[in-house]
């Protein structure tokens, strides 16, 4: 593997704080199921050749308590291996751009909150927030992920409930994300309904379950709906969902199907989520 290294002026804490909100700011994807405390795994979307895409794994050492040393390792391949020159110095420029964010500040469901409690949301700056079941969708939902920041960036839309403060009451945090958003896409998959919980009960009849929190805080705010579905599934029945969800039935939505239909299923969402954006 082919490694390099720059030094930052940040605290370990810091650097990954800056890390991951540079990786954001690039548009590369986080591979979370590979990402540590101290080893922040990522791929840079290349439209149309994933999972053929540079791969990094970026490692944080403290060489004092104000200055950590950021290390970039590519993968063994031989794309990785060519761009990873050229992505190490747009990481670098990244976290030590003028306009980098605040530590701390990296996008989440608190800071998409506080952001639309502030008044933030500027007029052609609308956000979307992506809901999905990770068994249900989730190869699915980073698909249209890609698609989606491909054309608004990375911070207009948000897939993933993350960096909920410890203590924090994760019902509020999820509602005044989805309450800081322009419009909800609700992935469906033909497991979307019937998933169940350790106990064998249906996670959507489950007050607590974090879809059904999204979708239902978006209805009652009267925030779009558009249902998406995926894996050839249908919409299910209202008489199939609580009763908190049933207005869902309701939402025109469309389907997003497989190749070689994908991109033409993408290109009509996309014209719809356009107006919708627009404020």
């Amino acid at each position: 593997m082919n490694k390099d290294n720059f030094t930052i002026e940040y605290s370990l804490d810091e650097a990954r704080e800056q890390c991951l909100s540079a990786i954001r700011k690039l548009e590369w994807r986080l591979r979370r199921d590979l990402t540590s405390e101290d080893r922040i795994a990522c791929y840079v979307p290349i439209p149309d050749l994933l999972p053929q895409a540079p791969v990094y794994f970026v490692s944080l050492y403290a060489l004092d308590s104000n200055h950590t040393q950021v290390v970039l390792i590519a993968a063994d391949d031989d794309l990785s291996q060519a761009h990873a020159d050229q992505d190490i110095a747009r990481l670098n420029d990244a976290i030590n751009s003028p306009s980098r964010s605040t530590v701390g500040e990296s996008t989440s469901a608190a800071q998409i909150a506080r952001q639309s409690e502030q008044g933030h949301l500027a007029s052609g700056q609308g956000k979307c927030f992506i809901s999905y079941r990770r068994h249900d969708s989730a190869d699915a939902a980073g698909r249209i992920y890609d698609r989606l920041i491909a054309k608004y960036g990375y911070d207009r839309i948000f897939k993933d409930v993350d960096n909920i403060p410890l203590g924090s009451d994760f019902r509020k945090v999820i509602g005044e994300a989805v309450s800081g958003c322009a419009v909800l896409l609700a992935i469906v998959g033909r497991e979307w309904l019937t998933v169940s919980n350790e106990h064998g009960q249906r996670r959507i009849d489950d007050p607590t379950d974090f879809v059904r929190i999204e979708i239902e805080t978006a209805l009652q705010r009267n925030i779009p709906v558009i249902p998406l579905l995926v894996r050839d599934a249908s919409m299910p029945h209202a008489s199939a969902l609580p009763e908190c969800l049933r207005e869902m039935v309701y939402r025109n939505g469309i389907q997003i199907r497989s190749d070689p239909d994908f991109h033409h299923d993408m290109d009509r969402l996309l014209q719809a989520l356009d107006k919708l954006l627009e404020t």
